[in-house]
C-alpha cells in the first residue's frame, strides 16, 4: 500500500512540476521582452444591464456588466491588408 501512495504522490508531483514549468516559460519570456506599447485603432465598450428577480423573496437586483472587446490578432491582420 505504501508503494502505491508513493507512485500516486510521484505522479502528482511530476504533473504539478510540468504545469508550473509550462506557465513559467511564457511568463519569463514576457519579463525578458519588457514593456511594449501598442497602438489600438479600434475597440468596443458596452455595458449590459442584468436583472435578477427573486420570486421567493420578492426582490429585484440590477447590476451593470461592462464588456470591452479588443480586435484579435486575426482581425488586425485583415484590417491592415
Amino acid at each position: 500500500m505504501q508503494m502505491g501512495m508513493f507512485a500516486v504522490n510521484a505522479a502528482l508531483g511530476i504533473a504539478l512540476g510540468v504545469y508550473g514549468f509550462y506557465n513559467l516559460v511564457p511568463s519569463a519570456l514576457d519579463v525578458v521582452a519588457g514593456v511594449r506599447t501598442q497602438t489600438v485603432t479600434s475597440c468596443t465598450y458596452s455595458v449590459d444591464q442584468v436583472t435578477h428577480r427573486s420570486a421567493r423573496h420578492g426582490t429585484t437586483t440590477t447590476y451593470y456588466k461592462p464588456t470591452t472587446r479588443w480586435p484579435s490578432r486575426t482581425d488586425r491582420r485583415t484590417q491592415q491588408h
